[in-house]
């Protein structure tokens, strides 16, 4: 076995390969501008050989290339990888060579690698997340013209037919009235590409057994179901659910120290895309199922909007988890029944 360690760049990538039998260390300078040499480097180490990478930005055509040459590829989890090197000395070379012995060893903290098909599914969903990101900072602008100039829009979605009615027929003072119209132009452009994405994404689903499970719970459609999987892949990677829940980006931290334990926030490490898939989602599921409603108002009085609505998310997550790993429809922990003219709600799977 021929392990491989790559400290990836934006234009090179510095290789070390680690002959597990011989101990032998080699090292070479890869220049991403000549895919070519980074093929006939892999072809020269022989059949039986692997490469570990690290989670950057731009690991993903390189994943490609190593695969289409029949190279085992895993990727580490960079954060965890660095509580385990621990080294004064750091430099592109050693960094190499260190992923290529942890790998030999068996004591790389690896991530799940999806397969090329998934990943190019994934990317159409992420791309159309961050046209609709985009378009929400663009929203929130507008909503911020018209706070400085104390303009309050009527009824409730500003940008519905209503509210758009309204903005077009504003009258604003410069440079106000370009920012504006800028805004909505924006918008405007924003919108038609997040349809047309959804009509690709459309074209491309395929019928799933799990994305009809999935849409069995409030909220999600078939959209987001389908993100689900295709983030999610073999949910059986997670023994258990505080595995996923944390994977989702939903599981809050704890600080302690000699008695004194502290909270911490939920924080940014996991996969973001399903945090905010889930967070968009629990918006709905709250005014749909009765548990989740529930349980969201009871803590938003005493944590606030934001707290409860990550509380709840992470309950969504939860059945998300269950509903994949079972094979089985979410079925309501609640249901509101009236039996004495007031409505009560009665716990217990329905």
């Amino acid at each position: 076995m021929i392990e491989v360690g790559m400290d990836q760049h934006k234009r090179f990538s510095l290789a070390a390969s680690y002959n597990c039998e011989t101990g032998l260390v080699q090292t070479a300078r890869l220049e991403h501008d000549n895919p070519q040499s980074i093929r006939n480097y892999v072809r020269s180490l022989g059949q039986n050989v692997r490469a570990s990478l690290e989670t950057t930005g731009n690991w993903y055509w390189l994943v490609d290339l190593l695969e289409q040459e029949g190279v085992q590829v895993q990727l580490c989890n960079n954060v965890e990888t660095r509580r385990l090197l621990k080294a004064r000395a750091k430099n592109d070379r050693l960094d190499a060579i260190a992923l290529a012995e942890l790998s030999a060893q068996g004591l790389l903290p690896c991530v799940y690698v999806p397969p090329a098909q998934m990943r190019d599914a994934r990317e159409r969903h992420r791309y159309r997340i961050r046209l609709v990101g985009m378009r929400s900072v663009v929203k929130n602008q507008v909503h911020a013209i018209l706070s400085k100039l104390n303009i309050r829009a009527p009824g409730t979605d500003l940008f519905g037919k209503k509210g758009r009615a309204f903005l077009d027929q504003l009258t604003l003072r410069e440079p106000y009235g370009d920012e504006l119209a800028g805004s909505l132009r924006i918008i405007e452009l924003l919108s038609d590409q997040i349809k047309q994405i959804e009509k690709g994404i459309a074209k491309n689903l395929k019928d799933d057994p799990r994305s009809e499970l999935l849409q069995s719970i409030p909220g999600i459609g078939k959209l987001t179901a389908h993100l689900i999987l295709y983030e999610v892949g073999p949910v059986e990677r997670f023994p258990t659910h505080k595995q996923f829940v944390s994977y989702c980006s939903l599981a809050p931290g704890t600080w302690q120290s000699a008695g004194r334990r502290k909270q911490m926030p939920v924080g940014r490490r996991g996969n973001l895309y399903l945090k905010a898939a889930l967070s968009e989602s629990t918006q709905t599921a709250v005014r749909y199922d009765n548990s989740l409603g529930a349980y969201y108002r009871r803590l938003r009085q005493r944590k606030g909007t934001g707290k409860a609505m990550m509380a709840t998310a992470r309950k969504l997550a939860v059945a998300v988890y269950y509903v994949l790993r079972r094979g089985e429809r979410y079925r309501p922990a609640a249901s509101i029944q009236s039996t004495s003219g007031k409505p009560v709600l009665c716990l217990g799977r329905q």
